[in-house]
């Protein structure tokens, strides 16, 4: 990858050259027939100074490239602690972002609402096979079966939405509120570091972010309802961080560098 930067670079200089160069001589030209109403004078002793500060610099840079390519610094940061959290904010953001697209095509009661909510079970399966990777089936299980009613009652609290039916959203929100609570408490039991407050805490955020969104984006406020979900994307990574962090104290013996 450096290498190909480096070629990259050297062309770089190159190019500049033969751009500079290709430019001085016809404008020169333009002056020197026309005289110089119309024209600004040239002054190729300014351009030669440009050019031949940019190649220094590209040049040294060039060097750099070669001094990390030939291996005296080490700019990788990947351990597998680092790769698990990488993983787990990759699954919760793509849990996010497939979730706002189905409260969308709820609302709009798009054509592929039904190819974006096997999209989001997808996701579901694979966020509790992570889990069964690291703390075997039977979390798996647990976990598959929680998220999987989270994503039905948050499905559910959109379509009220949609409805404009506020008994519908209530009875939604408080079955979200008992999710929360119940999974609040298998992340705690399964990983010792992970307060259950916190969790909770995290995880209500999180759906009333994605909920705040779909209620904008309803009432055709769309710019607030973007906005709204791109807060959702930053903030599950308080969630990955908190699982992925949980999950490395527990079981250092796993995540050693």
């Amino acid at each position: 990858m450096l290498q190909k930067i480096n070629n990259k670079i050297t062309g770089g200089v190159l190019g500049i050259a033969i751009l500079v160069g290709v430019s001085i001589a016809p404008t020169a030209a333009m002056a020197a027939h026309e005289g110089t109403q119309g024209y600004v004078t040239v002054d190729k002793a300014v351009y030669s100074k440009i050019l031949t500060d940019i190649a220094t610099t590209l040049t040294n840079l060039s060097a750099y490239l070669d001094t990390v390519d030939g291996g005296s610094m080490d700019l990788s940061t990947k351990t597998p602690a680092a790769d698990l959290r990488v993983a787990m904010n990759n699954l919760f953001s793509e849990h996010v972002d497939i979730s706002a697209e189905v409260m969308r095509n709820i609302i709009d009661d798009s054509s592929d609402l039904e190819a974006s909510k096997e999209a989001q079970m997808n996701n579901a399966v694979e966020i509790a096979e992570a889990f069964g990777s690291l703390y075997g089936s039977d979390v798996e299980e647990l976990v598959g079966e929680a998220f999987i009613e989270h994503i039905e009652f948050s499905n559910e609290y959109a379509e009220a939405i949609d409805d404009i039916d506020q008994n519908a959203k209530e009875e939604a929100d408080d079955e979200l509120d008992e999710y929360l609570r119940e999974i609040s408490v298998l992340l705690a039991s399964v990983i010792d570091t992970v307060d259950e407050e916190t969790a909770y805490s995290v995880l209500r955020d999180h759906e009333d972010l994605l909920n705040e969104a779909a209620e904008q984006y309803k009432s055709g406020q769309y710019v607030q309802a973007y906005e709204t979900e791109r807060e959702a994307l930053k903030q599950i990574q308080v969630v990955s961080d908190v699982l992925s962090q949980g999950v490395v104290d527990t079981m250092p013996e796993d995540f050693q560098t």
